[in-house]
């Protein structure tokens, strides 16, 4: 069985003002540190046969707290701009209330279609959800019957979880997976 451990990065200040923050390069705050502490002390000995890395501050900075507390083979640490969050373009750092008032017609869009929304400026979300789909399955297949390690982004988990399920977008919110935690999947034969 391949098992595939998915940690969401510590909080920002972005998260905590509830800000879009997607391509935005942030470190963690106070909390976002006590948070990827807390999830080192819950995976304390785990061994991974391999460990993808998003490489936005914020994910590794989870990631560098997290090492000293799990067991891999050195070879087997992959940083990588494949695991990363949407492009959020013209919205990034600002939040719903501010993007519904500087973008009114653009945010009705969205509330209205998300899953086929293109940011201004920015990225797509079916674009983005197919190449999350695309990347888990290659390193789930890459890593048959392995236990891996991948430390991301919300949105990047989100997609990755629904692709494994073979689940549409329009379902990408039916999980929720908050700042400084683990998700666990495991994948059938």
């Amino acid at each position: 069985m391949t098992s595939i451990c998915f940690i969401r990065h510590g909080e920002t200040e972005a998260n905590r003002l509830n800000r879009f923050a997607g391509k935005t390069d942030l470190e963690l705050n106070e909390n976002g540190v006590r948070q990827a502490q807390s999830v080192g002390e819950k995976l304390c000995g785990e061994r991974f046969d391999a460990v993808y890395c998003g490489n936005t501050k914020r994910v590794r900075q989870t990631f560098e707290i997290i090492r000293p507390t799990i067991i891999f083979p050195s070879d087997k640490l992959f940083f990588t701009d494949d695991i990363r969050e949407v492009d959020f373009g013209e919205w990034e750092n600002l939040t719903a209330a501010e993007i519904e008032s500087r973008y009114a017609e653009g945010w009705q869009a969205y509330m209205d279609g998300w899953a086929e929304y293109t940011f201004p400026g920015g990225g797509g979300n079916r674009e983005y959800f197919a190449q999350c789909g695309n990347f888990i399955r290659q390193i789930a297949e890459d890593n048959a019957g392995q236990k891996i390690a991948v430390f991301a982004h919300k949105g990047f988990i989100l997609a990755c979880v629904c692709a494994l399920r073979n689940l549409p977008i329009e379902r990408l919110f039916d999980s929720d997976i908050p700042n400084g935690s683990i998700f666990l999947m495991n994948l059938p034969e």
